[in-house]
């Protein structure tokens, strides 16, 4: 899920199952995906490890982040665009299937996130 906010490309990457793309809770996130962004903010990450990327729409931020690991990626971020506001949390959980979640940041930005080996997550400020 996280795939078509990291690369940005004349045709969106959309790496997995056609039926992951048509359930409807996971549908919203890309029937409404921006083709271009207003900004770009590099959020945390390791070469061949994990990626950590926000990018702005107008008033709207999305994040993605993505590991490459065989492990749970557990990560603490300082997210000041989604401080104090409940944000679209999409995650894949430990079987790959994506889910949709509310996620409430703290007034300070500080979020911890978990990500699946092989997994991604998106958060968004809608």
């Amino acid at each position: 899920m996280a795939i078509p906010i990291l690369i940005e490309a004349g045709i969106p990457c959309m790496g997995d199952k056609d039926t992951t793309y048509l359930r409807e809770d996971i549908r919203g996130l890309f029937d409404n995906l921006p083709a271009i962004w207003d900004e770009t903010r590099f959020i945390d990450g390791y070469p061949g490890k994990y990626v950590v990327l926000a990018r702005r729409h107008g008033d709207t931020w999305y994040l993605a982040a993505v590991n490459a690991g065989k492990e749970p990626l557990k990560l603490r971020l300082d997210l000041d665009m989604f401080a104090g506001k409940t944000v679209s949390q999409y995650k894949d959980d430990k079987k790959g299937e994506p889910q949709l979640v509310p996620l409430k940041v703290k007034e300070n930005g500080k979020v911890q996130l978990e990500i699946f080996p092989q997994g991604g997550a998106v958060l968004i400020n809608k």
